[in-house]
């Protein structure tokens, strides 16, 4: 297991060191201007959620670490078995992730799936993080899918609870702000056909950035084959020629009729 929580460590450095490299983009700019709090470790507290900005090597650290710990506790968190580790391992370099792995300022997005899965990795401590999963407008409900993992639902129930009235001030202050400073009279309005965006939006994230299907084509066993008439395989499912060089080539399967 240390062993694993190692390598995901060392491909995320390896792969995101050049970050440390590059300056903030515009969504960056106008933070990084922004005066220090007081006292010191209000200033810091800003900094980790992206609010405020320190020089751009430590901000730039500050991310790679947020997001290999996300990948660290997605192995755990799953069960720390095979499947877990490749889902961590393709988590962490799955290009739909980038504003959580290279944006400064989308720690918000990073920092509540990070408190999830810590939850997942710690169920009888689940309070804690996530009292900073759902601190966040983007994690304020998207803990509810804990539900639905092998967690306790007793616990998850009782901490999403205590969450979501621990922050509700803050979640409907941070709401109100963002409604109006929308710049069209039509974004500013709440309507239940938004719902189906918002569903739609949240899918499409999910499946891409957690379930990457193209991704996993060619660790799929052969038995996927055995009820088409694939080139790759015989009537009785014997393999003829390499399976993932048959996905490669303009081969069509067709459903097996015999």
């Amino acid at each position: 297991m240390i062993e694993r929580i190692a390598w995901i460590l060392l491909l995320n450095i390896l792969f995101f060191a050049k970050t440390l490299t590059y300056k903030y983009s515009s969504d960056d700019i106008p933070s990084s201007r922004r005066p220090h709090s007081t006292p010191r470790w209000k200033h810091w507290l800003h900094v980790i959620e992206g609010y405020e900005k320190t020089w751009m090597q430590l901000d730039h650290a500050l991310t790679m670490l947020f997001h290999a710990l996300t990948c660290v506790f997605i192995y755990t968190g799953f069960g720390a078995n095979d499947i877990s580790f490749l889902a961590a391992m393709l988590f962490a370099f799955n290009p739909a992730n980038n504003q959580g792995s290279v944006w400064i300022s989308g720690r918000s997005y990073v920092l509540p799936a990070l408190g999830m899965t810590m939850a997942m990795t710690f169920p009888y401590l689940a309070l804690f993080p996530l009292l900073g999963a759902t601190y966040f407008n983007a994690g304020f409900a998207t803990p509810v899918i804990l539900l639905f993992s092998s967690m306790p639902k007793a616990i998850v129930a009782f901490c999403l609870a205590f969450c979501w009235v621990f922050h509700w001030k803050r979640f409907k202050l941070n709401v109100g702000r963002k409604i109006k400073k929308e710049a069209f009279a039509a974004d500013r309005k709440i309507h239940w056909r938004k719902l189906v965006l918002m569903v739609k939006t949240f899918g499409f994230y999910t499946i891409h950035a957690l379930i990457p299907i193209k991704t996993l084509l060619p660790f799929l066993p052969s038995k996927c084959c055995w009820l088409y008439d694939c080139p790759c395989h015989d009537h009785e499912g014997s393999v003829l020629l390499d399976r993932t060089f048959s996905h490669r080539t303009n081969f069509r399967c067709t459903p097996n009729r015999h």
